[in-house]
């Protein structure tokens, strides 16, 4: 993906279940920079900025917040706040975040973060609308958005329609319906989130 660099804490694990929590606690309440040790980028620089969380405890878990420094921002600013997991894919213009948020193991949000302004949208659920009205997916298949990366220009983002689960079936039913799952990846533009293309396979950006 030409000019994209990808912080992925562990999207696959998170889909199974497993979880890089022990990892990343260790000072929670403080500022700290991402531990370079997460796999599988070890980096926290994206682009021209840096990235900083901070945990704190509530009473439904741990929350976690993002800050991001460098370039125009002279102090972290908080652009994001999540409870498990995230992958951040920072845009070629260098403007904008696009965040993959693993919040269960059967459930990811795809978020755009303008990043002078914090300002965000809710992209993955334009992608799930369209893809719901056009198939009507059966109700044991998962499907969950997730966001691939931005067009050149950065005016719109490839987010993909994934199959992660089937629910409630095993065998040769299983089978029927992984089987009977449609692809489609949409190209959306972030400012109105109306869908200017879509493809049955995956697109290289």
């Amino acid at each position: 993906m030409r000019g994209h660099t990808v912080l992925a804490l562990a999207f696959l694990l998170c889909l199974s279940g497993c979880s890089t929590h022990s990892e990343i606690n260790e000072h929670a309440g403080s500022f700290r920079r991402i531990k370079s040790e997460w796999s599988p980028v070890p980096s926290v620089r994206r682009g021209p900025y840096t990235i900083y969380e901070k945990t704190s405890e509530t009473n439904g878990g741990v929350e976690r917040k993002l800050f991001v420094a460098g370039k125009h921002l002279h102090e972290p600013r908080h652009f994001y706040t999540h409870h498990r997991e995230v992958s951040i894919t920072l845009g070629n213009t260098e403007d904008y975040f696009l965040v993959n948020d693993h919040c269960t193991s059967k459930e990811n949000k795809v978020i755009i973060v303008e990043i002078a302004t914090g300002q965000k949208k809710d992209i993955g659920q334009a992608a799930m609308d369209r893809y719901r009205k056009d198939f009507s997916p059966n109700t044991g298949l998962w499907i969950v958005p997730v966001g691939r990366g931005f067009s050149e220009d950065d005016t719109a983002v490839l987010v993909e329609a994934k199959l992660i689960y089937i629910d409630g079936h095993s065998g040769d039913k299983a089978d029927q319906l992984a089987k009977a799952f449609q692809e489609r990846w949409y190209m959306i533009d972030h400012e109105t989130l109306e869908i200017v293309a879509e493809h049955e396979k995956a697109v290289q950006l």
